[in-house]
């Protein structure tokens, strides 16, 4: 599933910067360089809006099945007897599998969709997509937390200043 998931999102967010960089070279007068870090923005914002997406999405459906758990578990409840022993006895592990399998067989699990790989955003900041990345990061709320996403903060910063510096030393010459 994880390389079905690189190969995916790694085909999308490729064919947008390709279409993103032709489409900005044929209607800008932009050099090549600034062309490939606005169309590596624009994909790495899409694609941290789609991932930001994808999670809410998933957040829903996980909340979901927490209630459908909770329901089976007051369902058990019913059938154990409030007050005392069910119909089945005091064993209520065997009420329980009962139950479970039951209500499992009536609403079957629904899988989570599959994320955009960290390495593809690590990736898409250090090709020049770092502006997207860090845009995308203000406007959804998405990996902003440094505790849980350390390695985004550091290669966004490393992007950043890897850029930084080609710019400095390389186009404008600077000793």
């Amino acid at each position: 599933m994880k390389t079905q998931s690189y190969e995916f999102f790694g085909f999308l967010s490729f064919a947008l910067v390709a279409l993103c960089y032709i489409a900005l070279a044929y209607y800008t007068p932009w050099n090549p360089y600034r062309i490939w870090i606005a169309a590596c923005s624009v994909a790495t914002f899409v694609v941290y809006g789609l991932d930001k997406g994808i999670a809410e999405l998933n957040a829903r459906r996980s909340k979901g099945k927490e209630l459908r758990h909770i329901k089976a578990h007051d369902a058990v409840k019913g059938v154990s007897g409030i007050n005392g022993p069910g119909p089945l006895g005091k064993d209520s592990r065997v009420q329980n599998a009962l139950l479970s399998t039951t209500l499992n067989e009536r609403r079957p699990q629904e899988k989570s969709l599959a994320r955009v790989p960290e390495n593809l955003l690590h990736l898409l900041a250090l090709l020049g997509g770092f502006p997207g990345a860090w845009f995308g990061m203000i406007f959804f709320g998405h990996k902003t937390n440094f505790r849980k996403h350390p390695s985004i903060w550091f290669f966004l910063a490393l992007g950043t200043a890897l850029h930084i510096m080609l710019n400095k030393y390389h186009f404008f010459g600077v000793q």
